[in-house]
């Protein structure tokens, strides 16, 4: 074991362990690159070993008290346990397609239904996954794991899904802390139990805020337009002077036009307050996790991520413009007016689009997160930790993250825990 840390004049009383983080560089470059490029060319299958291989690069970058993590998942057992998911889904799907055949109203009740249980099947998988890269996360010998039942967090989080639709959003600081609290309270090192005391009071400050600024204008606005619908088929003259002449159109259409500006600009420090306060709300024992980054650094990662992708978009815009230009000049005007060409010209310049913008990013954003929140942190009190033994063996397939990526919420392509 590394030796843990004390501070000046301690009688040797264990202090603090050390997070860090270190730089992917080039090597994360080129792992991106070739990831990306083996996933265009097998039609995205190399995704399961693409993510196992950047799993082993982040974890081994990242060293609690001088010593990696070590990351031991397999895309061989993610790529098998979404194959079962799919064997498991298609049946379902063909069933309830069939059903609605029978008539408009069936189909709308079949299509409702998978709908409600596709997402309930989605908690189901969240959380199998996150057991699965738990258990694959090895520390000084011993693994991480996730005890617990998918099925009762499944039911927990429809609940609480139900509650916030119906409160129009404002059950969902409750609903986020309850199941940040399921899945760290239910997380093992060794022999070890993690607690959180995250809390709803300790977001909803930043929640309210961007409830009040983005949701309730539209509460108002989907309001008043309803109320002229029911009044007279949309025909604003109908609205009482008042609102007519304070503006109500233009208010409408300012908010319409600014609302996702307002979005992009607080979701990074929202996403920044829930991190930091989630991570600083679990302990061990006598342990405790702290994470201090600032609010500046994500929006550091945020913008320096949105300004390349931006400046990529360009740059591929303008070498598509050149060789589209010189393909006129060479081909025949028939083969570059036919639309199947045209089609599989936007094909190949959407996909590279993609792809490009895919390793951006990883290696600017999901690295940058990474980076920076890894570096924020120290465990206090550490001393327990040094006692912790192995625990219950707790076997784990990838048909449990397999099962997430065919659901599409997440899974194959989940980087972190």
């Amino acid at each position: 074991m590394a030796e843990i840390k004390y501070w000046e004049g301690a009688e040797k009383k264990p202090t603090y362990w050390v997070v860090r983080v270190q730089r992917g560089g080039n090597t994360l470059s080129s792992l991106s690159i070739r990831g990306v490029m083996l996933m265009v060319a097998t039609l995205g299958l190399y995704r399961f070993w693409f993510v196992s291989d950047l799993r082993r690069f982040f974890w081994s970058r990242t060293l609690v008290d001088d010593s990696p993590l070590e990351y031991t998942g397999r895309g061989l057992e993610l790529f098998v346990g979404f194959l079962i998911a799919v064997l498991i889904l298609l049946p379902l799907g063909l069933g309830l397609f069939g059903l609605s055949l029978i008539s408009s109203t069936v189909a709308i009740i079949s299509n409702i239904g998978y709908f409600i249980l596709l997402t309930f099947l989605g908690q189901y998988a969240l959380y199998r996954a996150r057991r699965y890269r738990l258990n694959r996360t090895v520390w000084r010998g011993l693994r991480l794991h996730l005890t617990g039942s998918a099925w009762l967090y499944a039911f927990k989080a429809m609940g609480w899904f139900v509650l916030s639709i119906i409160t129009i959003g404002l059950a969902w600081p409750w609903a986020s802390a309850s199941l940040e609290r399921h899945k760290v309270n239910n997380t093992r090192y060794g022999n070890l139990k993690l607690h959180s005391t995250a809390k709803w009071s300790d977001i909803i400050k930043p929640y309210l805020l961007i409830w009040a600024v983005l949701v309730f204008p539209l509460l108002v606005f989907s309001a008043i337009g309803l109320w002229v619908y029911t009044q007279g088929a949309g025909n604003l003259q109908l609205l009482p002077r008042s609102l007519q002449d304070s503006g109500m159109n233009e208010a409408i259409g300012l908010y319409f036009s600014t609302a996702p500006f307002i979005g992009l600009i607080l979701y990074p420090w929202y996403r920044a307050v829930i991190m930091r306060t989630y991570f600083s709300r679990i302990n061990a024992k006598t342990a405790s996790l702290k994470a201090e980054f600032s609010t500046g650094l994500i929006y550091k990662v945020w913008i320096k991520s949105a300004l390349v992708m931006s400046l990529v978009t360009m740059l591929l815009g303008l070498l598509g413009f050149m060789l589209f230009t010189g393909a006129t000049i060479i081909l025949p005007t028939a083969i570059v007016q036919d639309p199947a060409f045209l089609a599989v010209v936007g094909g190949i310049a959407y996909i590279t689009w993609i792809a490009v913008n895919y390793v951006v990013s990883i290696t600017i954003y999901h690295f940058g997160i990474w980076f920076y929140v890894g570096n924020s942190m120290l465990i206090q009190n550490p001393e327990c930790i040094e006692e912790t033994v192995a625990g219950a063996k707790d076997p784990v397939s990838g048909v449990s993250e397999g099962f997430a990526d065919a659901l599409d919420v997440g899974g194959g392509f989940e980087i972190g825990l």
